[in-house]
């Protein structure tokens, strides 16, 4: 019998993220390695981005939640994170609603991780762009 592959839980808090969020999402959706499951949280009942995220409820792994009332970052983040680590995952993530990933984004990740079962965090270097062009480490 073939084990499954670990579960990657993303969290993807959304708040006046209309404009970016289809394309965040896209990125997450085409990642590979793993079995994911994504929770997007709309904010403070932002209309335009729960709009945004609905086509992609037709993927069975999209599950959305709106807060009708204004959680803010920590708040939304955390209840984005608790949603998706409630899916039984082997691994969960936040993704911010702007960020686009790399399509081995989570694929090097969980190769970090495994290889490194005491790790409590693995993360990556961010590249900018736009008006901003340069690595954060």
């Amino acid at each position: 019998m073939t084990p499954r592959p670990p579960r990657i839980c993303v969290g993807v808090p959304a708040w006046r993220g209309a404009d970016y969020v289809a394309e965040t999402l896209e990125s997450v959706l085409r990642q590979r390695g793993a079995e994911l499951r994504i929770v997007v949280s709309v904010d403070g009942g932002d209309e335009t981005s729960e709009a945004a995220c609905r086509p992609f409820l037709a993927d069975p792994r999209v599950h959305l939640l709106v807060q009708r009332r204004r959680l803010g970052w920590v708040g939304n983040s955390s209840t984005a994170l608790a949603a998706a680590a409630a899916e039984g995952a082997d691994y969960a993530c936040l993704q911010p609603h702007d960020d686009v990933l790399e399509d081995d984004y989570l694929a090097a990740l969980l190769a970090a991780a495994e290889a490194n079962p005491g790790a409590a965090v693995v993360y990556s270097d961010i590249q900018s762009f736009g008006t901003h062009d340069w690595v954060f480490q």
